[in-house]
């Protein structure tokens, strides 16, 4: 194995580890976006958030439309977010783990290579026994991750 494939390893176990308790969270917006939802939650003027942030009450209903249409800069969230009393949270989370990603592009990659080499091989009238494809294919996806090349 690789010293990057090692890493890589690492990298994913760790991540996935770190990203296993937002496996469940809703990540659905509300229809008018954080920054009005949260603000009208608490009540807030945006004449407040205005003063806050140092911008026109109308710049405030701007923030909230170019967050609703998710045109908004992350800088810019995270300032408002402040001015709300609140923290951004980002995040990517994966729909499966980093590892399950990997795996199963690397036996796409080895189905794929192993079955343009089995037609190669059936031309001279030496295919691979049918008992023998599933068992390359793990082996060569295995070769793919512990190389670090599933994604070349």
């Amino acid at each position: 194995m690789t010293q990057r494939s090692k890493t890589a390893v690492a990298a994913r176990a760790h991540l996935d580890a770190k990203l296993l308790p937002l496996k469940n969270v809703n990540t659905t917006v509300p229809k008018a976006g954080w920054l009005r939802a949260v603000r009208d939650s608490l009540g807030m003027p945006a004449r407040h958030v205005a003063e806050k942030l140092r911008i026109s009450e109308n710049a405030v209903y701007g923030l909230e439309r170019s967050e609703q249409h998710g045109t908004i800069q992350l800088n810019t969230l995270r300032k408002a977010a402040d001015a709300l009393d609140c923290d951004l949270a980002y995040a990517l989370v994966p729909r499966r783990s980093l590892e399950h990603t990997t795996s199963e592009a690397a036996r796409l990659k080895a189905a794929r290579d192993v079955a343009a080499v089995d037609k190669t091989m059936a031309l001279e009238d030496q295919r691979i026994a049918g008992d023998q494809i599933e068992s390359r294919i793990e082996q060569y996806a295995r070769d793919l991750i512990e190389s670090g090349t599933v994604w070349d």
